[in-house]
């Protein structure tokens, strides 16, 4: 990243813009690719404030708070894309909240918060830039992500970065942010009507009846 300079978090696109409208009504498609990797994932996400809807190369995952985000309230349903099969979830155990869904977090708490501009292919993007500390049995170690812009207020990249570790001229062992994952993101500020209609995407599966998480994940 160049031209970086600390900033307030709560200044950012990220604070204003992005993370406030995923609380409301947005569609979000995006490409990930991973160093290395020539392989692409393609994620989708879309809600309208009480419907939630998310896919992967793998599942799609449907919840419906439309009656309230207790477990009573709440219907969730899995669908295994592979073997064409959705199952209801029990959700009996499993309490949740709007941003259990929407965002799941990674636990860590943004320690610096920067902003400048970041290279991707030939193109330089403004960009903010969010980095978190880990402590875990002692260690402690850095990552980050950087989110691109291209004029508007929500990202078109978001690429994550891991401390990692590099030797100079002089054989002496430094410290490197190394470049993990990128994502391409298309992120619009309403839901996909067609993706918020549960009934008619179930119907295109078989009905697995209901299971537990346990079930799902053994």
């Amino acid at each position: 990243m160049t031209e970086a300079k600390a900033v307030n978090y709560n200044s950012t696109n990220r604070a204003k813009y992005y993370e406030p409208q995923k609380e409301k009504s947005y569609t979000e498609k995006k490409i990930v690719t991973y160093k290395g990797n020539p392989n692409v994932e393609k994620e989708t996400e879309s809600s309208n404030g009480k419907k939630f809807y998310s896919e992967d190369d793998d599942v799609i995952m449907l919840a419906d708070a439309t009656n309230g985000f207790s477990t009573s309230g709440i219907k969730m349903w899995m669908v295994n894309k592979e073997t064409g099969t959705y199952y209801e979830i029990d959700m009996s155990s499993f309490p949740m909240n709007p941003g259990d869904i929407t965002n799941p977090g990674t636990g860590s708490t943004v320690t610096e918060t920067l902003k400048g501009c970041y290279k991707i292919g030939s193109n330089n993007y403004p960009a903010e830039c969010f980095v978190t500390t880990t402590t875990a049995q002692g260690h402690t170690w850095k990552s980050a992500e950087i989110y691109c812009y291209n004029g508007g207020h929500y990202p078109v990249y978001i690429v994550e970065l891991g401390q990692s570790y590099d030797m100079d001229k002089e054989g002496n062992v430094t410290t490197v942010m190394e470049e993990l994952r990128t994502t391409k993101v298309d992120f619009q500020e309403k839901a996909d009507a067609s993706l918020m209609d549960f009934n008619s995407i179930l119907k295109k599966y078989k009905d697995g009846g209901k299971k537990t998480w346990k079930d799902l994940n053994t």
